[in-house]
């Protein structure tokens, strides 16, 4: 089974090109048209703090771009306790 992922205020999206996050390798690899695909077919999504992005053992069929905000990854550990194994933010994927 995966990591559960869990949004602190997060804000999930396909950035605009002056956007900080636009600057890493994953946007930056792609040639402008793509990019604009990207930038046209992506969507703004808000979580709140503790809101769910995926859990462990489903599917991940979405690609969350980070730009503001913190996301905690966990596992489940002994005693269907979670643990944290990483924590990702702004620019992270």
């Amino acid at each position: 089974m995966g990591p559960s992922i869990a949004a602190e205020e997060v804000e999930a999206a396909g950035a605009e090109r002056s956007d900080p996050g636009t600057q890493r390798y994953l946007l930056q690899a792609l040639q402008p048209p793509d990019l604009d695909l990207v930038m046209r077919t992506g969507r703004i999504v808000w979580f709140q703090n503790r809101d769910y992005l995926l859990r462990q053992g489903e599917p991940g069929d979405w690609l969350y771009l980070i730009t503001s905000g913190d996301v905690s990854v966990r596992v489940a550990v002994d005693g269907g306790l979670e643990q944290e194994v990483a924590r990702l933010g702004p620019g992270d994927f």
